[in-house]
């Protein structure tokens, strides 16, 4: 499975880098927030976008 990754409930096409600048807070939430789901840091903010994204869509 090739370029896939298995998210939370979910699968997200890990496509190209992108740079993305964060403030010290918000980085050391996104950092707290993949330590307590044992995922790496860009999985978390790929998890983070996707759910937000989501809830927009109510």
């Amino acid at each position: 499975m090739s370029g896939m990754r298995v998210g939370v409930a979910y699968l997200v096409r890990v496509g190209d880098p992108i740079n993305v600048r964060l403030g010290d807070d918000l980085l050391s939430d996104v950092d707290r927030y993949a330590k307590v789901n044992e995922i790496s840091r860009a999985e978390a903010i790929r998890q983070l976008i996707y759910n937000g994204l989501r809830a927009t869509d109510r």
